[in-house]
């Protein structure tokens, strides 16, 4: 791939390219639920930092205490960390309800609300059918 955008012009008119770049890396094998164990030693280690941002949260501050600086920097990332975490956990669950087809679950409220008589009146469309009074846009628009 070229390093500059004058070889990168060359190449469009002809001239020899550089040799492109080593092949990407080989992907990493999927973890596995029991081989190796690390999911088990995530999650766990997912539980005891919640626990420890729980009790972090929970220190009482003392501006005249000595580490007070230092135990406000705790409860500031711990907090900074747990809604950026949770605006992710939020964001995934989103694309994952969007992913979804809902183009049935719309279909069968459509034709749930359509047999509603209060929402959809039946319409006499036959030949020579006149609009009702109730059909009849009588707004005080002024005539043009």
């Amino acid at each position: 791939m070229p390093s500059d955008f004058a070889a990168f012009l060359r190449g469009l008119e002809g001239e020899e390219m550089p040799a492109p770049l080593a092949a990407p890396p080989a992907p990493l094998p999927p973890l596995t639920a029991d081989g190796d164990g690390l999911p088990a030693q995530l999650e766990n280690a997912a539980r005891r930092s919640i626990e420890e941002i729980d009790r972090i949260l929970g220190l009482p501050l003392d501006r005249e205490h000595p580490q007070y600086a230092a135990e406000l920097r705790a409860k500031t990332s711990v907090i900074n960390t747990t809604l950026a975490t949770q605006a992710r956990v939020d964001d995934l669950r989103l694309k994952r309800q969007a992913g979804q087809d809902l183009l049935p679950v719309l279909m069968a409220r459509m034709e749930e609300a359509m047999k509603n008589p209060k929402l959809f009146p039946p319409v006499d469309e036959g030949p020579g059918a006149q609009p009702s009074a109730s059909d009849v846009d009588t707004g005080s628009r002024s005539p043009d």
